[in-house]
């Protein structure tokens, strides 16, 4: 990416800003993959099929960039090389990682009722430490179509039953010199002892200590589930549980200052985490006649995760008869964001507060308000429960079709936008000038805003902000119908032509107090959002024509 203002020609942004510029920006992504597989069948005896499968996969991914910039240019000029003042320069260190990965699969069909499968991968990669040379990720699965079996029970209102399981692990491979030991170059003086002036020396200071054993994050997950049929096919239902387990998480440890490094942490696989749920879908067609249909869709799923180990802290280890023990590592220790064994992941912590209306005027005051000295453990922002409504109806012998989709989300909280513009000069908003607001939007500007002073410090809060997202949604209406046989005449189109009108969020049910629940600024791998300057999620309307020839 190449920009250039001229002598000039610039737009007056600032006080050099008339005397031209250019800035440089070039980055090269290489990525070259080959793979090769071969799948061979058997049918060992009649009732048993088996399916083989091995390959190999190599992917190699390199990444460089340049920058640079400068100001001050002649009259006629346009290069960076001709500017008077280089005003930045930055190379990113060329990177590249590899991956060399194998694996075998072997499946079976037993009968057509019982599914099998059983595979191995193993991976290499370049980005692992000299100390660790590859790892092996397992796969197990196992379908059982129980109904077909001459011994199953039969019953009228139950078509066919199903159970599953599997088995598998994957992996998160570290940076690419996350591993390695680097040292930046610099310079010395170093005076001899017969010398009256120093020589300037090349050196190399430690940067990055390096982790000779660094591995790849592994996680495994157990599934089991079953779907059934019932009602000859009217009600399908398809329930999974699973347990997903994730060890060796990469975390950056703090590290001691006799080590020589100007880092202060360093990344090694000492974490562990668990992630669990259940997740359900139900369908089922509940008129199906030629004039009328109705069908309805129901997903539901609950989530929750924790941390089962972080590590220990090396900086907070004591000694007692020659046994060292260190407490357990905090990640984000006195911040809003933070880390702890045994809770969940990105958990928020704010101080609470509480507040009483004393002298029953209506209005709270600075003295009506205490907030805590302590940050306390509150929720977590992402939502933990998620459902969907979807209802389809068939019409005037299923010539039109309606769709309409409601969700809902509950379990997380939000930090709303308010809370900037009650704190923020001139904190114009309804907490903080209407004095018929309720005492608790009342209270929760005070809180944010005033506080309490102990021992000269003076502690405030947000909390009043970070309020649970939950709501329920008018997802989408549509609404297709096929063109009558006048107008594919008109048209001269086929059968089959249709005509879809649709609309996408149309209306929000919720008692949150922000401009909209399901907000889309600050959305980081953290899991900390806010509906901060944002639009609530727009509505669409859309119509669209479908024409077959």
């Amino acid at each position: 990416m190449f920009h250039v203002c001229r002598l000039n020609e610039c737009p007056a942004s600032g006080a050099t800003a008339r005397v031209g510029n250019v800035s440089d920006f070039k980055a090269n992504n290489r990525n070259f993959s080959a793979k090769l597989a071969s799948t061979a069948s058997w049918q060992a005896t009649g009732a048993i099929n088996l399916k083989t499968s091995v390959g190999g996969e190599y992917i190699n991914t390199e990444g460089d960039s340049l920058s640079a910039s400068g100001r001050g240019l002649p009259p006629g000029a346009s290069t960076l090389g001709a500017t008077s003042t280089f005003g930045s320069f930055s190379a990113a260190q060329a990177k590249a990682v590899k991956t060399l990965g194998y694996y075998v699969q072997e499946q079976a069909a037993i009968r057509d009722r019982l599914f099998l499968t059983v595979a191995a991968r193993q991976d290499q990669n370049s980005a692992f430490g000299t100390k660790f040379q590859h790892i092996t990720y397992p796969k197990v699965s196992a379908s059982w179509l129980a109904s077909d079996e001459p011994f199953f029970p039969q019953f009228s209102w139950l078509s066919s039953f199903r159970l599953r399981t599997a088995y598998g692990a994957n992996g998160v491979q570290p940076g690419a010199t996350a591993a390695f030991q680097t040292f930046s170059p610099g310079s010395q003086s170093v005076t001899k002892v017969d010398q009256q002036t120093g020589t300037d020396v090349s050196t190399l200071l430690a940067n990055n200590p390096g982790n000779p054993n660094l591995k790849p994050e592994t996680s495994s997950e157990l599934e089991m589930g079953f779907e059934a049929d019932f009602f000859n096919r009217r009600l399908h239902i398809d329930y999974t549980r699973y347990d997903k387990r994730t060890s060796n998480a990469l975390i950056a440890l703090p590290i001691p200052s006799s080590v020589g490094a100007s880092v202060t942490s360093l990344l090694q696989n000492v974490g562990k985490t668990q992630n669990w749920g259940n997740e359900i879908q139900a369908n089922l067609g509940l008129v199906d006649r030629r004039n009328f249909g109705w069908d309805v869709t129901i997903s539901a799923s609950h989530n929750d995760n924790k941390w089962v180990d972080l590590g220990q802290d090396p900086s907070k280890c004591t000694t007692t008869n020659g046994a060292t023990t260190c407490a357990d590592l905090v990640i984000g220790a006195g911040t809003t964001t933070q880390q702890h064994k045994g809770q969940p992941l990105f958990m928020q912590w704010y101080r609470g507060y509480t507040y009483a209306d004393k002298n029953g005027d209506g209005i709270i005051q600075v003295n009506e308000v205490t907030v805590d000295t302590a940050l306390s453990p509150i929720a977590v922002g992402f939502a933990k429960d998620l459902v969907s409504i979807q209802n389809g109806v068939d019409l005037f012998q299923r010539r039109l079709h309606l769709s309409a989709l409601f969700d809902y989300r509950a379990g997380g909280n939000t930090l709303e936008g308010n809370y900037f513009q009650c704190s923020s000069a001139p904190k114009a908003c309804r907490d903080n000038q209407d004095p018929t607001a309720p005492l608790w939007m009342q209270a929760r500007a005070v809180a944010v805003n005033n506080g309490t002073r102990v021992n000269g410090t003076t502690y405030t809060t947000r909390l009043g902000y970070f309020v649970p997202a939950q709501f329920w949604k008018f997802r989408e209406l549509s609404a297709s119908l096929l063109l009558p046989q006048v107008a594919n005449r008109y048209l001269r189109s086929q059968g089959g032509s249709t005509i879809v009108f649709g609309a996408r969020n149309i209306h929000t049910w919720s008692s949150f107090t922000g401009v909209d629940p399901e907000q889309n600024y600050g959305v980081t791998g953290n899991e900390v959002t806010n509906d901060f300057n944002t639009f609530p999620p727009p509505t669409y309307f859309t119509m669209r024509l479908n024409l077959k020839y």
